[in-house]
């Protein structure tokens, strides 16, 4: 199972490790650029980004204004549009109802025709039986006297027949007015009703075309606001929380994961833009997407900059736990100095803020600026400006209160740059005092005053640098060919190292930088994609290698055994969602319905076949639904199945209502006390509409206790994707994978869990009834050799 895959990754990972030791080489060829050049270059960039920057501003100035055109006459051709085809639909209307009401009067007549026909027919007929019947009686009289007698009689019925004939004409004639009068009522009626209802509609249009003019004034008079005057030695600083997200929902701990705002955070942030009082001379959000969609929703019109130092704390292995489990670690450890697992510690966010608010004082003195971020880089910002202690930030955030005491804005003062916090001195070795003269130069360039060395300090580290969304790949190398003489100078976040521990370090290990680690990753990703893997998938692995890689030094020695252990974990991840045990939820309830679903071919009858042996060798009874009344011989082959099992089958005919096959099966194991009701439907694509009612309607009249996706693992993405549009259209609750024995690629199991975080129940590895394998993450890591 997955040989293809197996193969081709173990190449690309030997490659990719190659890589990465050959970057450690390169690393170590690089020396320090001159400093003249480095201040020339970081010059000229200021001045160009300056330059970009009102050039940038002049542009949207003049798109703004480019769009509020636009829009008016868009919405005016719209109303016009909607005005045409109100006239339309109302000359539609008056034609229809003409037209109604002819075939109406043309059915009146017909009928009234076909009834005077019947009537005419009625009276020859008895005409020419009483007729019959006097010529009979003429024939039967004796003399003459007598047919004499009859024919006054017969002229005598005549006559009253005449009379009721003319009678019968009257009333007729006085029925067919009174009818039609009546018709004519009724249509003056609905003429009326009509003339009412189009006056309705007029005037309901002109409410709403006075509702848009209104609303349309109101937004040309919204409040324009006013910039806040800063002093030219101060930073005001505003912090605004991003909106709620499904984490926040859920109570986990989102971290560094990229998920975006629920509903209702996105409501939170269009709503901000109405609660504030000021504009801001730069907006800077965190470069995760929630506080990035965040500032887009309350600025739609504003230039965001985003930071990644502003991100939250790095939760490591803990990121999208509950937020129990990770007040669980804090009561063990002091996260001040603790880190979380394969994460940070709170004195890494205080620092990389740290680093942060000396980059702002420095670039936006006398400015007013925004910050969209999240809630430990506010805790730093209180510890940092205000003096407080992490214990004394964290009871003091309003977000453990109740009822939270939020609010649109925290307004914070930056006098000075903020320096690092000393630690208490230790005593120096004898290699420390050997160059106790190079660490003394170093602590002289901490304490040097606003000179060019200091912003070159700021523009040259890397994790120092603001990121601007537009900035060209071209500015971005240079700065990290600048940025790797000063890393080397950055005071370390942990314990002074001994000059014997640094200088082997030098040999021992590596980092990568993100530029470089996307051209080495390059490989690893081609052999992924034609594995076919998901693309989502394919991008958490890269984010989690790249953690690995880059975050920190990391040794050469155990490099590949890094790779390897990170796309262990990150594959286990890809399954980490709820599953259950179906043999156990099949007791819960009697009769348990299952519905099987999925594409065309994709192997949904053997797979229902073999679950039903499998409810069989458990001792559990069942009954199978042939709810596919729409494939030819999709009946018949259920039924081979069915009596090789000895298991019944509900049946109906071909073209029948699959919900009604399914109701039946349903009511018969009700009546039996049959513990599992089995349910095979039509193979069919989410494009088929026909198909996929006739799904929904079998789902909604009959509520299955589980839906299960049979895809077919050789399809790879294909497969993916249908699983993802079936739970969308009417939500699965387990998958199982079938033919995943002849699956060389293996990309549809590493992937299908993940992209709709639904459990992959069994694999089908054969054509016998036996051949159901209980799913377990560690069979794809056999198969892959990462075991």
């Amino acid at each position: 199972m997955f040989k293809l895959f197996k193969e081709k990754l173990k190449g690309a990972l030997s490659i990719f490790s190659k890589k990465v030791e050959e970057e450690a080489k390169v690393e170590e060829r690089e020396v320090e650029e001159p400093k003249q050049k480095a201040e020339d270059k970081k010059k000229e960039i200021q001045k160009e980004e300056q330059k970009r920057e009102e050039k940038r501003e002049e542009e949207q100035r003049q798109e703004k204004k480019r769009k509020e055109s636009e829009k008016q006459e868009e919405e005016r051709k719209e109303a016009e549009r909607k005005e045409r085809q109100r006239k339309e639909e109302e000359k539609r209307e008056e034609e229809q109802r003409r037209e109604e009401e002819k075939k109406t009067r043309e059915e009146e007549q017909r009928k009234e025709h076909l009834k005077k026909e019947r009537r005419e027919a009625e009276e020859r007929e008895e005409k020419k039986r009483k007729e019959e019947q006097r010529k009979e009686e003429l024939r039967g009289a004796k003399d003459k006297e007598a047919q004499d007698k009859i024919r006054e009689k017969q002229e005598r019925e005549q006559a009253e027949q005449e009379r009721q004939e003319r009678e019968k004409q009257r009333k007729d004639e006085e029925r067919e007015e009174i009818a039609r009068k009546e018709r004519d009522r009724e249509r003056e009626e609905q003429e009326k009703k009509r003339r009412e209802e189009q006056k309705q509609r007029a005037e309901e249009s002109e409410r709403v075309a006075r509702e848009k003019k209104e609303e349309d004034r109101k937004k040309e008079e919204k409040i324009t606001f006013k910039r806040k005057e800063v002093s030219s030695s101060e930073v005001h600083i505003t912090y605004f929380v991003h909106g709620t997200t499904k984490d926040n929902e859920e109570k986990k701990a989102s971290g560094h994961s990229q998920i975006g705002l629920s509903d209702l955070g996105k409501r939170q942030s269009k709503e901000l833009k109405n609660q504030l009082h000021h504009d801001f001379d730069v907006i800077i959000s965190s470069d995760l997407k929630r506080a990035i969609d965040s500032a887009k929703l309350t600025w739609p019109d504003k230039h965001i900059v985003t930071d990644k130092r502003l991100r939250e704390c790095d939760y490591g292995e803990l990121t999208g736990h509950k937020e129990q489990e990770l007040s669980r670690f804090a009561q063990k450890h002091d996260l001040v100095t603790v880190s979380f697992p394969k994460g940070e510690s709170y004195s890494d966010v205080e620092e990389r803020i740290r680093l942060f608010l000396n980059d702002i004082y420095e670039k936006y003195r006398g400015k007013h600026v925004a910050l969209v971020s999240h809630r430990n880089p506010q805790l730093a910002i209180e510890v940092l400006l205000l003096g407080k202690s992490w214990k004394q930030a964290e009871e003091d955030d309003w977000r453990g209160k109740e009822p939270k005491e939020w609010q649109p804005g925290w307004d914070y003062i930056l006098t000075e740059e903020i320096s690092k916090k000393e630690e208490p001195e230790k005593k120096k070795g004898f290699f420390s005092k050997i160059f106790r003269k190079k660490e003394e130069q170093k602590e002289e360039k901490k304490t040097e005053e606003k000179i060019p060395e200091k912003k070159e300090h700021i523009h040259k580290v890397k994790p120092a640098e603001i990121q601007r969304e537009e900035e060209k790949p071209e500015r971005i190398e240079e700065r990290q060919i600048e940025e790797k003489p000063v890393e080397e100078e950055e005071p370390e976040k942990q314990e002074k190292k001994g000059f014997f521990k640094k200088f082997t370090e030098t040999f021992t290990t590596i980092q990568i930088s993100d530029k470089r680690f996307e051209e080495i990753f390059w490989d690893l990703e081609v052999v992924m994609l034609e594995s076919n893997v998901a693309v989502e998938v394919i991008e958490k692995i890269k984010e989690d290698l790249r953690k690995e890689l880059t975050s920190q030094k990391v040794s050469r020695k155990k490099v590949e055994d890094i790779i390897l252990d990170t796309l262990k974990h990150s594959i286990l991840d890809l399954f980490d969602v709820e599953t259950f045990d179906l043999l156990k939820e099949a007791k819960k309830k009697k009769p348990f319905v299952i519905a099987f679903i999925g594409v065309n071919g994709s192997g949904k009858t053997t797979t229902l076949a073999k679950v039903a042996k499998l409810f069989q060798d458990n001792h559990l009874t069942c009954v199978i639904a042939a709810a596919d009344t729409f494939r030819a011989a999709a009946i018949q082959q259920l039924e081979e199945h069915a009596n090789r099992l000895g298991i019944k089958l509900i049946k109906q005919d071909y073209k029948s209502d699959p919900a009604a096959v399914a109701f039946d099966a349903i009511q018969h194991a009700k009546a039996k006390g049959i513990d599992v009701v089995l349910v095979d439907t039509a193979g069919r694509l989410h494009s088929n509409d026909n198909l996929m009612n006739e799904l929904k309607k079998l789902i909604r009249v009959n509520t299955p206790d589980l839906k299960i996706f049979v895809g077919e693992s050789i399809t790879g993405n294909d497969c993916v994707e249908q699983a993802r549009l079936f739970n969308e259209a009417v939500g699965i609750d387990g998958i199982i994978l079938a033919k995943a024995d002849v699956d060389e690629k293996g990309g549809a199991a590493v992937s299908v869990s993940f992209i709709t975080q639904k459990p992959i129940l069994f694999l089908g590895t054969g054509q016998e009834y036996g051949d159901l394998k209980k799913f377990d993450p560690k069979i794809i890591l056999e198969s892959l050799g990462l075991s």
